[in-house]
């Protein structure tokens, strides 16, 4: 959630739970992301058992009421119309005059990197360059990897027409072979969402 909607939004409670099977895993994963939020590691997999949360990963996160009522089921990071649900659910009339921010038009010098000569548990950092072409700021929403091994940081402030913005991806493959990722940008252009890809063969 991008900070403009937070001021809409007001005060929202985010509550993380890990189940680690690796714990150094888990925080070179949370140093990579730049990730700062207090979490709860359940090493012993209690939150699980007490709910019996489903497998599949985009159905492991809830909105809850103020009565700890589950309102929305599914993961708005992997999924940008459910992200849109959520914002709708949460922030009420308020998404209306979000959602009448002007569009705008970008253009990119490349959507898609090749990665050279890495290795496996190598990080390298990728950067796709955005440009504002259009008349209105650009403004990105939100920017979800296919992987925890695509790590995306972006500059949250608004692109002026004219001006470009860079998108660093941080790549550390954990497996050999071809490596394919993509990250979805979510902004303020027409098509609303744009994807950008990361691919290479990796080494032992």
């Amino acid at each position: 959630m991008k900070e403009a909607e937070l001021q809409m939004l007001g005060q929202v409670s985010f509550l993380f739970y890990f189940h680690p099977k690796n714990k150094a895993e888990l925080q070179t994963l949370l140093m990579q992301g730049n990730f700062r939020q207090i979490i709860f590691a359940d090493h012993a997999n209690k939150l699980n058992e007490l709910n019996d949360f489903p497998d599949e990963r985009e159905y492991q996160c809830f909105l809850l009421n103020e009565k700890n009522q589950v309102v929305l089921i599914g993961n708005p990071a992997i999924n940008p119309k459910l992200w849109d649900i959520y914002k709708q659910a949460v922030m009420g009339e308020n998404l209306i005059q979000y959602n009448k921010v002007e569009k705008t038009t970008i253009e990119i010098k490349q959507t898609e990197i090749e990665l050279e000569e890495l290795s496996v548990h190598e990080t390298t950092t990728k950067v796709f360059v955005l440009k504002n072409t259009g008349n209105a700021p650009l403004l990105i929403n939100n920017i979800s990897s296919s992987c925890g091994c695509t790590v995306p940081e972006w500059d949250k402030h608004p692109i002026n027409s004219g001006d470009s913005t860079e998108i660093k991806v941080k790549v550390t493959p954990d497996v050999s072979g071809f490596f394919r990722k993509s990250i979805k940008v979510s902004c303020n252009i027409q098509e609303e969402v744009i994807q950008l890809v990361v691919r290479g063969m990796i080494k032992e």
